[in-house]
């Protein structure tokens, strides 16, 4: 996992170090937390857990939760009791009362998300960053490298408790529009 801010500072930085810089060989920039300060899956649930409690939106439907299971059939039951099966009540729900049912839709929408970052969130890869960490002295000595956040380590103030809440609380804000003052 990685802050997109991170990811376009090092794309920008990473053309200004190449053309400073020059090297007879290619170099590969691994834009990425795990080596520098990493954070696991179940942490970052943990994490989004705890802020989804603190800063609930007027828009959940249901109690946020995460759970990992490594056991394909147990996902798919839950999956089926806790997702499919309350989209489907739901949607009977509108068709009786003559709106248009959009549930089970979403849930397909979001099961199809989840899909797609399965081959992600499944596998762990180690990825040498001694080139990222050269650019980040050399950002660091620059003119303007105050401007340019390339550096993930905790040294640098980096924290992804207060990363997760900033995270939560701008989906809230401006994915959802709901507004912070409708909090306690």
């Amino acid at each position: 996992l990685i802050p997109v801010d991170v990811v376009v500072n090092t794309l920008v930085t990473a053309a200004w170090h190449n053309a400073t810089y020059r090297s007879n060989g290619i170099r590969v920039y691994n834009c990425t937390s795990s080596q520098i300060n990493g954070i696991s899956w179940k942490n970052f649930g943990q994490l989004t857990q705890k802020y989804a409690l603190q800063y609930p939106s007027k828009f959940i439907s249901w109690y946020p939760g995460f759970t990992y299971r490594t056991n394909r059939l147990m996902h798919w039951i839950c999956h089926t009791l806790f997702h499919y099966m309350p989209a489907c009540i739901f949607d009977l729900f509108l068709y009786c009362t003559h709106h248009k049912p959009i549930m089970l839709r979403i849930c397909r929408k979001i099961a199809r998300a989840a899909k797609n970052g399965e081959f992600f969130a499944l596998n762990e890869w180690k990825f040498h960053t001694n080139t990222v960490k050269e650019l980040i002295d050399a950002v660091k000595c620059s003119e303007d490298g105050d401007n340019f956040n390339v550096d993930l380590s905790k040294s640098n103030g980096f924290n992804w408790n207060t990363y997760v809440k900033t995270y939560l609380l701008g989906i809230r804000k401006y994915i959802l529009k709901d507004d912070l003052s409708s909090l306690n």
